[in-house]
């Protein structure tokens, strides 16, 4: 009798003809997936950001280098860019960035910039490019070249010597 009992209930589960029939009411379709890796984005220093040579003053001051080279100056640092420059003098500093043709990407750089010679500091402050608003596009070979600029804060009487220090640029896709 139990026997007879699950074969009964085996029936009524599948329904007659032994399967469950499919509704009148339902579709199926395949659907695809597709992924696509791209070129990593890749920054190349060329040319170091270059503040010269200058006396030290009495006074603080600034010296800006902007992303196209052009040099301005405040307080004590009036008149330093006349300053006869000797080696490679001033200049703003290049980067090569590769990646996806025509892909836009964003630039940022570190904060609290020092250079250093011993114990003596100067901040290096507000990076540019030719960048607009940190973000630029690669052209349709997949290059851009970042041209860096900033401003170097000195103080009344820096001490003398040579300072030099480093930055982190980082690109991103955007």
């Amino acid at each position: 009798m139990r026997n007879l009992a699950l074969c009964a209930l085996a029936a009524c589960a599948l329904g007659p003809g032994g399967a469950h029939a499919a509704s009148a009411n339902a579709s199926a379709t395949q659907g695809t997936a597709q992924a696509a890796v791209v070129v990593p984005l890749k920054i190349t220093a060329g040319t170091s950001l270059r503040f010269g040579q200058f006396a030290n003053a009495t006074t603080g001051g600034t010296l800006t280098i902007d992303p196209t080279g052009a040099v301005s100056t405040t307080g004590g640092m009036v008149g330093a860019n006349t300053f006869t420059q000797t080696g490679t003098g001033r200049g703003n500093a290049t980067f090569s960035v590769t990646g996806n043709p025509n892909a836009a990407f964003g630039v940022t750089v570190s904060t609290n910039v020092q250079l250093v010679n011993g114990v003596n500091r100067m901040a290096v402050t507000g990076f540019t490019g030719n960048v607009a608003s940190s973000a630029a596009a690669l052209d349709a070979t997949g290059n851009f070249t970042l041209n860096v600029g900033a401003t170097l804060n000195v103080a009344a009487n820096q001490a003398i010597g040579t300072y030099s220090g480093t930055y982190v640029l980082t690109v991103v896709y955007q």
